[in-house]
């Protein structure tokens, strides 16, 4: 039986909650520091929680362990661009899954993925979509066997 629990981000959680997600940032600036800046105001990442916490169209949802934030899931709806290429779709895209190193590979990913799958089922929406990064091995073995599949790559090449 997990010692955490799940439930949805209220105001009160922003700096455990902005201090969670600050982790994926650190992977991400890391991994590729040409694309990824340190916020130069951590008010900002707090607002922006903030207003993902208040709106109807995103959802964050934590993993607490006796009072810690211990996990977090972001995500928002979006909708495909206007564009007679392709096909209207309303979606949720997952932003940001992190778990505290200490709470990895106990189940507390799972859970948040499939929390966030029933919040998007109960809205209606047809898919999930999320990106992650070619570094990010662990990423794309977790996802697949949630049964995410690859759908596209996005290449990039360095100019002189």
């Amino acid at each position: 039986m997990p010692s955490y629990k799940l439930r949805k981000a209220v105001k009160q959680d922003l700096e455990g909650a902005n201090h969670i997600f600050s982790l994926a940032d650190t992977q991400h600036r890391k991994a590729h520091p040409e694309i990824f800046q340190k916020t130069f105001d951590p008010k900002d990442t707090k607002d922006y929680l903030l207003s993902c916490i208040k709106s109807k169209d995103a959802a964050v949802f934590v993993a607490e362990n006796y009072g810690e934030i211990i996990g977090g899931i972001l995500a928002s709806v979006r909708q495909t661009p206007n564009n007679s290429a392709l096909v209207p779709q309303i979606y949720l895209n997952i932003e940001k899954l992190v778990v505290a190193p200490a709470f990895r590979r106990q189940g507390v990913g799972r859970a948040l993925m499939e929390h966030i799958q029933l919040w998007a089922e109960e809205r209606g929406l047809e898919h999930i979509q999320l990106t992650v990064w070619d570094f990010n091995q662990a990423g794309q073995e977790f996802y697949n066997n949630l049964g995410y599949e690859m759908i596209h790559h996005r290449m990039r090449k360095e100019l002189p």
